[in-house]
């Protein structure tokens, strides 16, 4: 398990409780190995919690509203309402962040890629509804 997941994990007295069960799958070398496993793992780890709810919001969040998303190819309506929220959030995250793998975009150019994407890759509604938050809170600044 990387050293930032296991301190992360370690900040919970209930999920330390689990350590042993979440390195027995984080020690699952071919599930490691893919990068487009982190939402199934994770899903796998909220399910040790029994957190239903949140196991599904974890799991799926890399679903697309066309059905060409990961790990289940879920589509529309079948996508949990927290997942399709949880993906505009980190797509918004991922693309103002500096990654090891590309440089930050700016805050109108993740805009409009998430205008892009919506309908194919992320819910209509909950993009609607992130825009409209940020019409009435304002936009955060640029640094």
């Amino acid at each position: 398990m990387r050293s930032s997941t296991a301190s992360k994990l370690q900040a919970c007295p209930q999920i330390l409780a689990l350590a042993a069960q979440v390195e027995a799958l984080a020690g699952n070398v071919e599930l490691a190995a893919n990068a487009t496993s982190h939402a199934a793992w994770g899903g796998e780890i909220v399910a040790l919690l029994a957190a239903e709810t949140m196991e599904r919001i974890v799991r799926h969040h890399h679903e697309r509203l066309d059905g060409k998303g990961y790990p289940d190819g879920l589509a529309g309506e079948r996508i949990p309402l927290g997942a399709r929220i949880v993906a505009v959030a980190e797509c918004i995250h991922n693309m103002l962040s500096d990654l090891r793998y590309k440089s930050a975009r700016t805050f109108e150019d993740a805009l409009a890629e998430l205008r892009r994407c919506s309908g194919t890759q992320f819910d209509p509604a909950v993009v609607t509804a992130f825009l409209d938050w940020l019409e009435f809170h304002g936009h955060p600044r640029e640094p």
